[in-house]
């Protein structure tokens, strides 16, 4: 058994060395279709991240009616943190609130402070974080019912086209990234097709001989998985700089820290890692899927 593969994995080295004008060509492949593939993930990761980013931060605010005690807040809290769809519940006094207001208009929040202390005119609320974008607006019309709250606000109309675009985009991201899969193996398949054309005689002989499908096959299979892992390295050497660099010019954030890239560690080394899979793996099947042709025609 061991004899059997080594003799498949010297086959498949001495293929690629001998024939390494078309293995540089069906590498080359590789390359050009694995850097729109990385370019895709990197876009796709940080686009789920910053949209994740967003949906979190959109929250549903609740104001409670004054005089409301503590026993009711409580009560209320309990009720709400029970709703289907809601993540967590968060109580900010008054005084936290006209804080927040104030920090959000950065230096015209001093006008604002004169407020602080028993002339603060805000209420009491609740911040509720939902599990997704979708379940705003229906939390959201629940606790508007609920005794004791006041007033719910959680942005409109505005907030739910912005979640439905979020989500169309992180779908998006997943479709792009499919079709590009399956481009990439077809690119790949329609390169090596020319390899083995090109290797007919080889293939007519041994067929002639006796050889099975398995024994003729596997050695193409090994020269199609060393060809995407030659093809894979170039776009993993420009992912690896290239997003650090690009990670460390922009301090880590795009725009503004609302929009947090993906951390360096661990996001290269596994997108490293994906696309040294995606080449051995692109190469493999696009070898599988043309030997296989070419035994099937020459039957």
């Amino acid at each position: 058994m061991i004899t059997k593969i080594a003799r498949i994995l010297r086959e498949g080295i001495y293929g690629v060395i001998r024939h390494r004008a078309m293995s540089l060509s069906s590498s080359s492949a590789v390359t050009m279709t694995l850097m729109i593939v990385s370019v895709f993930l990197i876009l796709s990761v940080n686009i789920r991240l910053i949209v994740d980013t967003i949906e979190s931060s959109v929250q549903i605010h609740a104001k409670i009616e004054v005089g409301t005690n503590f026993e009711q807040i409580r009560s209320v809290r309990e009720e709400i943190e029970n709703l289907p769809g809601v993540k967590s519940v968060t109580f900010s006094d008054k005084d936290s609130e006209l804080n927040a207001f104030i920090e959000a208009y950065g230096d015209q929040g001093d006008l604002f402070k004169m407020y602080v202390g028993d002339k603060n005119p805000l209420r009491d609320a609740f911040l509720i974080e939902t599990t997704s974008g979708e379940s705003i607006e229906n939390v959201a019309t629940i606790v508007a019912k609920i005794d004791h709250i006041e007033k719910v606000n959680y942005g409109g109309t505005g907030t739910l086209l912005l979640m439905d675009s979020m989500e169309s985009i992180k779908t998006g991201t997943l479709i792009v990234m499919g079709a590009l899969g399956l481009l990439a193996i077809l690119l790949i398949t329609n390169t090596i097709d020319t390899t083995i054309n090109a290797r007919s005689d080889e293939l007519f002989i041994m067929r002639t001989v006796g050889a099975s499908n398995g024994f003729i096959r596997w050695p193409f299979i090994i020269e199609g998985m060393i060809i995407g892992m030659i093809g894979s390295l170039i776009p993993i050497i420009l992912t690896v700089i290239g997003y650090i660099y690009l990670y460390n010019m922009l301090d880590g954030y795009l725009f503004t820290r609302i929009f947090a890239l993906v951390p360096i560690v661990p996001f290269v080394p596994l997108l490293a890692a994906i696309l040294l899979l995606l080449g051995v793996v692109v190469g493999m099947l696009g070898s599988f899927i043309s030997v296989t042709r070419k035994l099937w025609w020459t039957r």
